[in-house]
């Protein structure tokens, strides 16, 4: 038996739309150390997460996943992603 997959969204609720929307990133030091700070903000939420680095690059990579799956060309990529690449594999369109 399998289990059914939960929409990602309430598919009944009208208010419901795209709208407007900003993210904003930053860091910060907890007694546990530095985390990542996310706060996703648009008309009617605002709501922030404290994210580990790990968490961070998971979703980074599931951002990836759903542009490509959109046909956008996000690609999300560290500094040293982007350092690693050469100036004419970077002019190639080559990405992190």
């Amino acid at each position: 038996m399998t289990t059914p997959q939960n929409p990602l969204f309430d598919l009944g609720n009208q208010l419901l739309a795209q709208v407007p929307s900003r993210l904003d990133t930053g860091s910060v030091t907890t007694p546990a150390g530095k985390t990542g700070v996310l706060t996703f903000r648009n008309a009617s939420t605002t709501l922030t997460l404290f994210v580990a680095v790990e968490d961070l690059r998971n979703w980074a990579a599931l951002m990836n996943d759903l542009a490509a799956e959109l046909g956008g060309g996000l690609t999300v990529a560290s500094a040293a992603d982007v350092a690693a690449l050469s100036a004419a594999e970077l002019r190639n369109g080559k990405r992190p």
